[in-house]
């Protein structure tokens, strides 16, 4: 940074800018008030040319104290005004042959930027006032004089004012924060940008910003992307002061962003706890409700009226016998978990039972017409939701002749070289029409037809009433004009 080198000027700059600023002083007298005007206590242009810089430093912050005074005659304003601004055209060349030691150089760099700061506060002060509506013309004059003589001292610092942009890197402490925030939020499933203030570095620059504009500052600073770079702009001082505010206001910044994700990984940890407790409670509800509403047995076999007792006594079911005698018909031996009842039965016709006997399991659930249950239908016109169970019907199935245990096997031959319709064609006609009846009949699994084209010879082994059947179809297939 190019500074220009230290003038006189800089301690009279910094007592002037704070007295204008200040309420008026109360202590005891300057030794130097003895020679001033005994009417007024201002000094004289003989007293003030014969002070030390010290002691003109002095005298400037009481005869502002002084000029503040509401009492205060014409003469006496007129006087304490003049005594001032000799005072300060005195100060300046007593203080040019001040020099400032090397090793005071970080000091008066501080103390260089805080009378800047001060003196800018002092010019912005009493603008403000000078802007008032009800000031008196004296009052107005008053401030007029104060503010040129403030003015004049800010030109000193002409190099210091000067417009200037610098980019500096932002600091890797705060990337890390912002990374850690950014990646909390993500999993949240907020996007933050850079350029938004949800993003920590814009949030963390805006923040240091509006402090600088607080006290006056016209500063301008610019995060620029992607090489997390702060671009500051304004006068040359106040671009130094800028970066001041970055590194200072830093570490309690990192701070308390590390409190916020600490706090909101607490959170995090604490809801999915939560979470997983709720999802193991509905787990276990859900078992419940599935081991009250399922068939779960050990079955060590008996009749069929004691499973259905068993059953009932474990699971609510809606379960009719089509005939008393089916309750008496042996179920062997069988263990299920967590079936539905309609299913359970319905397994049962598989089940090989004593005497070839079968059962026909039917499930009626009453549908609309769309195929929607009617508690749906009804709750949707607004009505109370009806909940139904199915109603289970166990019936025996019906044994046919062809299946009778009793029922003979027997096997027939069927002589076809004198049927004049024993082509290609005539012999696919009639097993077609062999297999129709057989379905029919319900003795197709029982029944064998074979037929051999050179020998013109039909086989068919089965049931007597299917080998009955097969022959009255043969007879009437050789009848057939």
């Amino acid at each position: 940074m190019r500074t220009t080198p230290h003038r006189p000027l800089a301690l009279p700059i910094l007592a002037l800018a704070s007295i204008l600023a200040a309420s008026p002083v109360v202590g005891s007298p300057s030794p130097h008030l003895s020679q001033a005007t005994p009417a007024a206590g201002i000094p004289t242009s003989e007293a003030i040319d014969a002070m030390s810089p010290a002691e003109l430093r002095t005298t400037l912050s009481e005869i502002a104290a002084l000029r503040r005074q509401p009492n205060l005659s014409d003469d006496a304003k007129v006087a304490a005004a003049r005594a001032f601004d000799h005072a300060v055209a005195r100060l300046r060349p007593n203080s040019a042959a001040t020099t400032q030691p090397p090793s005071d150089a970080a000091d008066a760099e501080s103390a260089r930027y805080e009378r800047l700061v001060s003196l800018r506060a002092s010019i912005s002060s009493a603008a403000e006032e000078l802007r008032s509506p009800d000031l008196s013309a004296e009052r107005r004059t008053e401030l007029q004089r104060d503010l040129t003589v403030l003015n004049e001292m800010m030109r000193e610092f002409t190099d210091d004012c000067a417009n200037a942009s610098e980019r500096i890197p932002v600091e890797q402490t705060l990337l890390i924060v912002a990374s850690q925030v950014r990646s909390m939020l993500f999993s949240q499933g907020v996007s933050p940008r850079v350029g938004r203030t949800v993003d920590p570095v814009v949030a963390y620059i805006d923040s240091v910003q509006n402090d600088l504009r607080d006290g006056l500052s016209s500063v301008v600073l610019q995060l620029e992307d992607p090489l997390s770079m702060v671009r500051i702009s304004g006068k040359r001082w106040e671009v130094e002061e800028a970066k001041r505010a970055l590194r200072a206001a830093l570490p309690a910044y990192v701070e308390r962003m590390g409190e916020l994700i600490e706090a909101e990984r607490r959170v995090q940890s604490e809801r999915q706890q939560e979470q997983s407790r709720i999802e193991e409670l509905r787990q276990r509800d859900q078992w419940r409700i599935e081991e009250f509403l399922t068939v779960n047995i050990d079955w060590k076999g008996g009749t069929l009226q004691e499973l259905l007792v068993s059953v009932k006594s474990l699971v609510e079911c809606n379960v009719v016998l089509a005939d008393p005698s089916v309750g008496g018909l042996t179920i062997p031996a069988l263990s299920v978990k967590r079936v539905a009842p309609e299913v359970f039965f319905r397994s049962l016709q598989s089940l090989p039972l004593a005497d070839d006997a079968q059962l026909v399991v039917t499930v009626v659930a009453p549908e609309t017409a769309e195929g929607s249950k009617p508690s749906q239908s009804t709750q949707s016109l607004g009505k109370p939701a009806i909940t139904t169970s199915p109603v289970i019907v166990i019936a025996r199935k019906p044994v046919s002749a062809a299946d009778s245990p009793s029922a003979a096997v027997t096997q027939r031959i069927f002589d076809l070289s004198n049927w004049a319709g024993a082509d290609a064609k005539g012999i696919k006609t009639l097993i077609e029409a062999i297999d129709f009846a057989m379905q029919a009949d319900g003795s197709a699994d029982r029944v064998k037809v074979r037929y051999h084209e050179p020998s013109r010879i039909l086989f068919a082994k089965g049931p007597s009433g299917s080998i009955q059947l097969i022959h009255e179809i043969v007879t009437a297939f050789r009848n057939k004009k």
